[in-house]
């Protein structure tokens, strides 16, 4: 990029905008799974359960955590609160989607 050209932070790229996509439908898809199993599963319902709750809870705290210090370029710390358990509970639903889906994979009676 030539040094005469300025970025312009309130344009996205393609890359970006990709990117943004992609989080958004693994946030989505992990939430719907972990409640669809929550309300469905057998052997497992509380795992789910949990998982559905620490997104929920970790999203909600995101949004309404007041930040202590705007102005520093930080991370505020009542935000971080909420991202550790909305990532817990989004790496508890993409392992148990995964650990599904092996377990569908090979464990199927031989014919």
């Amino acid at each position: 990029m030539p040094a005469s050209m300025e970025m312009n932070p309130n344009i996205w790229t393609t890359k970006e905008l990709i990117l943004i996509f992609m989080y958004g439908s693994l946030y989505l898809l992990s939430l719907v799974y972990a409640i669809w199993q929550g309300c469905r599963a057998t052997k497992q319902r509380w795992y789910w359960i949990c998982c559905a709750i620490l997104i929920v809870a970790g999203t909600l705290t995101m949004i309404y955590a007041a930040p202590d210090s705007p102005d520093s370029g930080e991370m505020p710390r009542q935000f971080a609160l909420g991202v550790w358990p909305m990532l817990l509970g989004l790496l508890g639903a993409v392992a148990g989607m995964a650990a599904h889906v092996l377990r569908r994979l090979f464990m199927r009676p031989v014919a």
